[in-house]
């Protein structure tokens, strides 16, 4: 039988590279368009073609309408045709896309993290089967290659460096915000001088490099790091403080017991607000991080108590509470699995 798998964004990418596996495997036809945050408009045809003949279709939940698009209309073809289709949320409300709300009575099953987002879940999406799978990609969030000390070393970072991982979405104008800032907030410590951050560009951001380079002018010791160069996750370790946006580094982050700050200017907001019909992050509510809203003062405050031990300590154990590390790694894709075979039976 065959099976669409659309995963336009990373996350999703990510969480259906090793579901296309195991369903292969088990002898399905898998035809699977995941990539890792580029556009699929080039592929869209085909995919189409795909949503015609597919028995069912599974895709993730973009985090741009225009992105989304092929995501949307093979659900679209999917659905007039009355065969089962899917979606994949990855991470915290992002269900509430609001890009798909067309579709939320139709859709057949949703996978979703926990018990809490199935709890939402159910209230917009009446008709659909949601499944507690977990995120496939978040099982190895607890156990990175490297360790603090090992990865600092062959980065070449001093032990008295303070390193902050700053992770940045697609959009220019909403990565300058928070670049800004974040270097605003350091430049405003004592400390300054000790601070090393390593900006992380998202692999979807098309914009050139060249558009950041100012950031280089600041008294902080600033790098930004592409795909190309290596993965935002290998700077998860050596990192002493996230600051993010809403990101899934920074849950990774939370996984490897770092304190986070999810800073959010007023685009960010004002963003979350129209994707999501919310602007509020569930970490940050759940306590596991630390959100600020756009006051650089503020930011420059928890970045100070954050890296002190007692500042870091009521959100440490709100993080192992939030994101408890789980008893067996696979356990996402064999549910994901399981589900997909029961509607193909």
């Amino acid at each position: 039988m065959k099976i669409l798998m659309i995963g336009q964004m990373v996350a999703s990418t990510n969480g259906f590279k090793p579901l296309e596996v195991e369903l292969k495997k088990q002898d399905y036809d898998v035809r699977a368009y995941l990539p890792a945050g580029k556009p699929l408009h080039d592929v869209a045809e085909e995919i189409f073609e795909n949503a015609g003949n597919a028995d069912l279709v599974l895709t993730g939940v973009s985090s741009e309408q225009n992105l989304a698009q092929e995501e949307v209309k093979s659900l679209e073809l999917a659905i007039a045709r009355g065969v089962p289709c899917g979606l994949y949320a990855d991470t915290f409300g992002v269900h509430r896309r609001t890009w798909f709300k067309h579709l939320r009575e139709k859709i057949t099953f949703l996978f979703v993290i926990n018990e809490e987002e199935k709890k939402d879940a159910k209230t917009i999406y009446p008709n659909t089967d949601i499944i507690v799978s977990g995120n496939p990609t978040r099982e190895a969030y607890f156990t990175p290659i490297w360790t603090y000390e090992q990865s600092r070393s062959i980065l070449g970072i001093t032990p008295d460096e303070i390193v902050v991982l700053c992770p940045q979405g697609k959009n220019l104008a909403v990565n300058k915000e928070h670049i800004g800032g974040m270097i605003q907030a350091i430049e405003s410590l004592s400390m300054k001088d000790k601070f090393r951050v390593f900006v992380c560009m998202h692999p979807g951001d098309l914009n050139p490099l060249e558009s950041y380079c100012d950031f280089l002018k600041s008294s902080v010791k600033v790098a930004f790091v592409t795909k190309n160069i290596m993965r935002s996750s290998i700077l998860v370790p050596p990192a002493d403080l996230v600051i993010e946006s809403g990101s899934d580094i920074g849950v990774e982050a939370c996984c490897q017991r770092k304190p986070v700050v999810s800073f959010f200017t007023k685009i960010v907001t004002d963003r979350l607000s129209a994707q999501k019909e919310t602007s509020k992050w569930s970490p940050c509510e759940l306590g596991a991080e630390k959100a600020v809203y756009g006051d650089v003062n503020e930011l420059a405050s928890a970045i100070s108590e954050l890296l002190t031990p007692e500042g870091y300590a009521p959100m440490r154990e709100r993080q192992e509470k939030v994101f408890p590390q789980p008893a067996e790694k696979g356990t996402a894709v064999r549910i994901m699995a399981s589900a997909i075979e029961k509607y193909l039976s």
